[in-house]
């Protein structure tokens, strides 16, 4: 396998750490939590024990302060062992970085530090039953009343839904303006109103928790993450950050993946095709790759 330069040593050191971290308290229950649909909330406070939460938010908010390859490196490892249950980059790589752009000093104080360490598990609810992704279609709406916001809506197919405390929640508070009329609301969900639906059986990452939320109506007086309403580019905006990470976690789950399929089906070295064998193919693959 070719060698990559991309990680220091202690990028590496931490590489270890992850792996022993994942070995110890992930893989002897991979199998019960994809019978069960969700992993265990113990383990998120074991990984914010770690240090394996929030590793790219500063250390005044609970983080380490670390660059994104220290992430990079825990959805690798993650996929090297072949374990899709614990939502942990959602909530460090997409839910956290909406927090720290968007979110008011008060609400990073709140919430960034309980993150990291585990105490909070985070969701970001876009989907829609009838919308899907798009957040141009999305019916959810949040009406200023006094200080508080009434939600009506429904959210699908929400990551982290069964087990969350806190949701981001993309809603309507301006109709009228279409797309524009679009903000961020954080709701916490013991919020009056809000509720989980029942989690959903899917085909594959059994373990990793997967429910609707909100079911209707929510009455919730914790302020938007960012600027309200009239401008569209605030979801926008991160949606574009959420991507960029999204990415990321992709790129590296693939890499993961790679090296979990090249130990579990290690290619033939004398099968050729068209002259050349397949494991120069692979060679090249991963050349590309990395």
């Amino acid at each position: 396998m070719l060698e990559r330069r991309l990680f220091t040593a202690d990028h590496e050191l931490f590489r270890d750490t992850v792996r022993r971290f994942i070995a110890a308290e992930i893989t002897p229950h991979h199998d019960h939590w994809e019978e069960q649909g969700y992993v265990d909330r113990e383990l998120w406070l074991k990984a914010g024990q770690a240090g394996l939460l929030c590793l790219t938010m500063p250390e005044q908010y609970g983080g380490a302060g670390a660059d994104r390859l220290y992430s990079t490196i825990m959805i690798e490892e993650a996929a090297r062992a072949g374990v899709s249950g614990p939502g942990f980059s959602l909530h460090s790589e997409i839910v956290a970085p909406y927090l720290m752009r968007y979110g008011t000093e008060e609400q990073k104080q709140r919430y960034l530090p309980r993150m990291a360490a585990g105490e909070i598990i985070a969701a970001i609810a876009m989907t829609e039953p009838g919308a899907g992704s798009d957040l141009q279609a999305i019916r959810t709406t949040a009406r200023r009343d006094g200080d508080h916001y009434v939600i009506n809506g429904s959210k699908t197919y929400i990551t982290n839904g069964y087990n969350c405390d806190l949701v981001v929640l993309v809603a309507k508070t301006n109709p009228e303006l279409g797309a524009k009329g679009t903000s961020l609301i954080l709701v916490e969900t013991g919020t009056e109103g809000f509720r989980k639906g029942k989690r959903l059986k899917k085909l594959g990452l059994k373990a990793q928790d997967t429910s609707p939320v909100l079911r209707r109506c929510a009455r919730s007086g914790v302020q938007p993450a960012g600027a309200r309403g009239g401008r569209y580019r605030l979801p926008d905006a991160g949606v574009a950050l959420g991507t960029t990470d999204h990415r990321d976690s992709l790129g590296g789950q693939c890499r993961g993946s790679n090296r979990l399929d090249a130990r579990l089906h290690p290619q033939p070295q004398g099968l050729r095709q068209n002259g050349v064998r397949l494991s120069d193919h692979a060679l090249q693959a991963r050349r590309a790759e990395d």
